[in-house]
């Protein structure tokens, strides 16, 4: 870091050492300067530090223009200015400091300078004059794409010399030399969405990194992007609160226990939404405006970026799309469509930065960054919008208009987790219509079900429930409990049978031993005994059946749990390929030829039993 501290002295502890990407552009704007190019532009995407690594940070790269001439930091924010204001005093406690904003006027003398933008660019006032005979040093414009010619920023920008007329730049004197002021444009957003550009402005871009380019680096947090269902055009119509039900259902089906951040699309549906979300329980949701008092706004603020506040829901028009920092907030909810690319950057950017229990600074790779994100409360940001996010550039990670409107989701399940399981049962389950259930659960069951051989591949779910060898298959859960050799009693060895599992009613199944028996209740051969069970489902039947095998017959138990990830012998193979079981002989395991023998041998049993006068105890 380039300073000379008998200049400027620095709080070790207010004042953090710059990000590799910021020392660059700290970097690159003095070579800039150093060729006679002022006017600069940093473009660095919200939540990569462009005041706080930049702007803090030029004194040092620059300390006579400072020193001799002052510097003035620009912004038409109360929060940016103040956030900004507060950290620098922090960070230079020897530097005279001062504030221009509404009741808070600064002398004119101060080393250096926070004001608003919109207090000294009033034409009927005359609060800028006091500058009249300084020329700062270095000048700094925050969020500078509201900059434009003949506006309120080009007169102020003028006023300092570097505006866009270039008759009213001047030069200053450092160490000797007539030199023009540094002149540093701040923005996260450089594009407008009208005809004007900063060209006027600039002379050169110092430094440019994109939202991509910090997410690849591991500085921001990923974007997980989905469209949310509008129900029958519901959004195109002009029933306000079939808009508000709507709304409330996409928040309990997806965001709930998230910190989200909800961007209405007026202030009316945003008040309206937050009550509505108080009062189905769903969230302890505030709503701001122009019109929230300063007091219950900070208060609302506070609570709210808390990470134990109780408002865990802020619902807003668009007041808060600049200059607000929230690294707690975990999820977007987007009913605020609009045409302006840079607008719809800066909403993205509220939820972009690292949750702030992810030390992203103490990594050295970029890969190392991600994991930190990626093992915090927040490892990623949840956008749902209400339109097509492709039409800002952004990737849809999941469309979840498909999902039926009555559907019940577990409360704890996270959009991508719901959208996973959709997704899942519409490529593995494609003869069903996921429209005939009504809970998540019951989708996840049917997948269970659906497809015998896909779920001995991916098994995950399973496997993690059981060590025995159950087999999905169409509307029963079945295990082939073979012969057991180390059986004591030759009846056990010498009568393999299956139990199985088939729902009978509403959380009414009926346990099934086919074909021989185990513990005593047993089955004759070849036919079929019975018991009820209540469950809720085919899991915690499965649940129920290896408790009890284990606890009353911990040898079958054992020789039952039997597995294996090595490959499957000759013997296997050849009879999977006699039933005509298509397999693949170089990646076929133990384990999976186990099941789908498993299968064959169930079904042999089935098909020999007498089914029609089941011995029921």
């Amino acid at each position: 870091m380039k300073f000379d501290d008998s200049i400027i002295e620095v709080n070790e502890d207010g004042l953090f050492v710059p990000r590799p990407y910021q020392e660059d552009a700290l970097t690159s704007i003095e070579g800039f300067y150093n060729q006679g190019a002022n006017r600069q532009l940093v473009f660095f995407a919200t939540g990569l530090g462009k005041s706080s690594g930049v702007m803090m940070h030029l004194p040092m790269r620059f300390p006579h223009h400072v020193l001799d001439h002052g510097m003035i930091f620009l912004a038409h924010r109360r929060k940016i200015l103040m956030q900004a204001y507060n950290d620098f005093k922090d960070a230079y406690p020897n530097l005279w400091v001062g504030l221009e904003m509404g009741e808070r006027e600064a002398t004119g003398m101060e080393d250096v300078i926070f004001a608003s933008v919109e207090s000294l660019g009033r034409e009927y006032q005359m609060r800028i004059t006091k500058y009249k005979d300084r020329k700062f040093g270095v000048v700094v414009a925050d969020e500078g794409h509201h900059v434009k010619p003949e506006g309120t920023w080009d007169r102020v920008l003028n006023f300092f010399g570097v505006g866009s007329d270039e008759d009213r730049h001047y030069n200053i004197d450092v160490q000797g030399s007539q030199v023009k002021p540094l002149s540093v444009f701040l923005t996260a957003t450089p594009t407008r969405n009208d005809d004007h550009t900063l060209a006027p402005f600039l002379d050169a871009v110092a430094a440019e990194m994109s939202i991509t380019d910090g997410i690849e680096g591991g500085w921001l947090t990923d974007i997980k992007a989905h469209r949310a269902h509008d129900l029958g055009n519901v959004m195109e119509s002009d029933d306000d609160q079939a808009t508000i039900d709507f709304l409330v259902q996409t928040y309990r089906k997806y965001l709930q226990g998230e910190r989200t951040l909800i961007f209405a699309g007026s202030v009316d549906e945003s008040e309206r939404l937050a009550a509505n979300l108080r009062e189905h329980d769903l969230a302890n949701a505030a709503h701001v405006d122009a019109e929230t008092p300063k007091d219950e706004r900070r208060r609302i603020y506070q609570s709210f970026e808390d990470t134990n506040g109780e408002i865990d829901a802020l619902s807003n028009r668009l007041v808060l799309t600049e200059g607000y920092d929230n690294p707690s907030i975990t999820a977007i909810l987007d009913n605020a469509e609009t045409e302006s690319k840079p607008l719809h950057i800066q909403k993205l950017g509220r939820g972009l930065r690292p949750h702030p229990s992810a030390n992203v600074d103490a990594c050295d790779t970029a890969e190392e960054r991600k994991e930190e994100i990626r093992q915090s409360p927040k490892p990623h940001l949840t956008y749902v919008a209400t339109f097509d996010p492709t039409k800002h550039g952004l990737e849809v990670f999941a469309d979840i208009e498909t999902i039926p409107d009555d559907l019940e989701v577990d409360e704890d399940m996270t959009v991508e987790e719901v959208t996973d399981v959709l997704e899942r049962f519409e490529e593995e389950a494609p003869e069903f219509d996921v429209s005939e259930y009504d809970t998540v659960k019951e989708i996840k069951v049917a997948l269970q079900r659906a497809n015998l051989l896909s779920q001995t591949l991916y098994n995950d779910e399973l496997k993690a429930m059981t060590k025995l060898n159950w087999v999905l298959e169409g509307d029963t859960a079945a295990l082939y409990l073979g012969k057991n050799p180390h059986a004591r009693q030759e009846r056990y060895r010498e009568a393999p049978c299956a139990v199985e599992f088939a729902q009978t009613g509403d959380e009414e199944f009926v346990w099934r031993v086919v074909g021989g028996g185990w513990n005593g209740d047993y089955a004759v051969e070849n036919k079929e005994y019975e018991r009820p069970v209540r469950a809720e489902d085919l899991n915690e039947c499965i649940r129920k059946y290896d408790k009890w095998l284990k606890k009353n017959h911990p040898g079958a138990y054992s020789w039952a749990t039997r597995l294996s990830s090595e490959s499957a012998d000759e013997n296997m193979v050849n009879y999977l390929q006699r039933k005509g079981v298509p397999v693949d002989t170089e990646e076929l395991t133990k384990e999976t030829a186990r099941l789908l023998i498993d299968r064959e041998k169930i079904k042999l049993k089935r098909d020999d039993a007498e089914f029609d006068s089941p011995t029921t105890s």
